[in-house]
């Protein structure tokens, strides 16, 4: 499964479930730390929450510029994706927000790291077009 078929399936009720805790499981806590990173917020539960009742929540994580994560928050998130316990599958058996969010948070790791080798040689291309 992909992220964006992962992150098409969130809907208000799998918010909903996420946000009704108010001591998130680990994992759940864990991968709401890792996405308030991506969105360059304090990582914190009390924030994750306040985000998840933003009724735009969903659209901000699908349209998620994902072009603009920087050096230093590709590397904040590294050290979330590298655990053991950031596992998409055993997540998603707890929370099935959290898993989608887990393998978003993953998509976008890999697609960043991915542009770094592909940003170089789109720039000779174009370059080499003009």
């Amino acid at each position: 499964m992909n992220a964006e078929a992962a992150i098409s399936q969130l809907d208000k009720q799998y918010i909903a479930e996420v946000k009704s805790f108010t001591s998130p499981p680990p994992a759940v806590g864990l991968v709401m730390s890792a996405v308030m990173i991506v969105f360059q917020k304090d990582p914190s539960w009390a924030t994750a929450k306040k985000e998840l009742a933003d009724s735009s929540f969903i659209k901000k994580v699908t349209e998620f510029e994902k072009d603009s994560i920087n050096a230093a928050t590709l590397k904040k998130i590294e050290g979330f994706t590298k655990r053991d316990d950031f596992d998409v599958v055993t997540i998603t058996g707890i929370s099935k927000a959290a898993g989608a969010l887990c393998l978003w948070v993953r998509s976008l790791e890999d697609y960043s790291k991915a542009l770094k080798i592909v940003a170089p040689k789109r720039q000779r291309k174009a370059y080499a077009e003009e």
